[in-house]
């Protein structure tokens, strides 16, 4: 599974397309998130590299193998991480409340949407949340839970 679906990116704060997490039972990574750091070992110095090549017969160098360029096409889809911003939707005045009822309206069944007035009443239980999620400033969703 990729790696950016826990939240979970590089030690240079980029979500890579071939960074993937395996988690090794349900809800392993739920909650988590994090940053991977690769091990010293693959911190190349180059100019040690080439001092060691020199050991070696030449050989000509290949470049635009499809390989190469396939791993280049990878590297070009990484991305900047930039957190969700979660805000908790506590009145039916706070700012993303009319984003989450045109959400709500036109992704649910009719049957499964509460009324104006059920929504208000849902607000007056203390166990009832609503959670709204945003990226880039851009509403995307919610959650709402007892």
């Amino acid at each position: 599974m990729a790696a950016e679906q826990f939240g979970i990116c590089t030690s240079g704060n980029k979500y890579f397309a071939a960074l993937h997490v395996c988690p090794l039972y349900p809800d392993a990574l739920t909650g988590i998130t994090d940053k991977y750091y690769e091990d010293i070992i693959y911190d190349v110095n180059t100019d040690k590299a080439e001092a060691f090549d020199k050991f070696f017969p030449q050989k000509e160098r290949i470049e635009g193998t499809p390989t190469q360029r396939r791993f280049e096409e990878v590297f070009a889809m990484q991305k900047d991480y930039k957190p969700i911003q979660k805000y908790f939707i506590d009145l039916c005045t706070h700012p993303l409340y009319e984003d989450f009822q045109d959400l709500y309206h036109t992704r649910f069944p009719i049957f499964e949407q509460r009324t104006p007035e059920q929504q208000m009443e849902a607000y007056q239980n203390q166990t009832y949340k609503l959670l709204a999620f945003k990226e880039e400033n851009v509403f995307f969703g919610f959650i709402s839970y007892w």
